[in-house]
């Protein structure tokens, strides 16, 4: 068992060797338990939000196994599952998808699965109970990303989604101006580390400063141009359609990569500190 420090006093779980020794044998009940019996020790403060798969390959014969032990994790609450880089396939996915929703876990991490179209689709058509979706490295490119598109639209449920370190350029940011975010609940959206070009990241930043009001709280572009009439623009996005409170915290976080605290003065002047960051 490996349980280590995430995020302030919230902890992972890290399935470990044994943990899948015990659910390939049909004894997934001795990993909830072990789980449910670690969480209770857990220090006042302290809480158990996230179950770590990464790394450990699923396919056709282990994933219905795998999948009775996600649900029996449901009674622990997790937050997140992180089922990165576990070679999975678009015919394991709906098992998976369904033990997730079933355990009504909102935050599904695949990152570096390297899936097909159909497996996007299965996953944008299975949302149900997730509300946040983290699809990092996951080779998703402009044409695949316009194939898939309606079916994020139709995602009524997500509220958050990450596609950094993808390979989307000018025509899946222009389809995100266009279509999804105008469409979608999204109220995050990540996108930094994509080969977009200067001309369609101003394309993208103009649609949105006229976009009727968007629920947006959290827009990602890190690594932003350096240019100042993009500076300019995404200032304006910032100011127009962001929630006030954020403003501060969002500037800081997409061009300086800094992490400021939303409680953070908003009545800050934003310009100010836009023209002492650090690109």
């Amino acid at each position: 068992m490996s349980v280590y420090g995430a995020i302030g006093n919230q902890l992972e779980y890290q399935v470990d060797e044994l943990d899948l020794k015990n659910i390939l044998a049909g004894q997934s009940d001795v990993i909830s338990n072990r789980i449910a019996s670690f969480a209770a020790q857990l220090p006042v403060g302290k809480k158990l939000t996230g179950l770590d798969f990464s790394c450990n390959p699923i396919n056709k014969d282990t994933v219905g196994l795998i999948c009775v032990a996600i649900q029996d994790c449901a009674a622990l609450g997790f937050q997140y599952i992180n089922l990165g880089d576990c070679h999975i396939t678009a015919e394991s996915l709906p098992q998976l998808l369904q033990a997730v929703n079933v355990a009504k876990i909102p935050h599904l991490i695949l990152n570096g699965n390297k899936l097909d179209e159909s497996g996007f689709q299965i996953v944008f058509d299975s949302l149900d109970n997730i509300t946040e979706l983290t699809l990092q490295h996951s080779r998703l490119q402009d044409d695949l990303f316009l194939e898939v598109a309606p079916s994020i639209a139709q995602a009524k449920n997500l509220r958050k989604l990450d596609l950094r370190h993808n390979e989307l350029s000018d025509k899946s940011f222009a389809c995100i101006a266009d279509k999804l975010l105008p469409s979608t609940g999204l109220v995050s959206l990540w996108l930094d580390n994509n080969p977009v070009s200067e001309s369609g990241l101003k394309y993208f930043l103009k649609k949105l400063k006229v976009a009727d009001e968007l629920p947006l709280i959290c827009l990602d572009i890190n690594h932003i141009s350096s240019a100042e009439d993009i500076k300019h623009d995404f200032e304006e996005v910032v100011r127009r359609q962001l929630n006030p409170i954020l403003q501060l915290k969002q500037l800081c976080e997409t061009l300086a990569g800094t992490s400021i605290q939303p409680e953070a003065e908003a009545s800050q002047d934003v310009s100010s500190n836009l023209r002492r960051l650090t690109l």
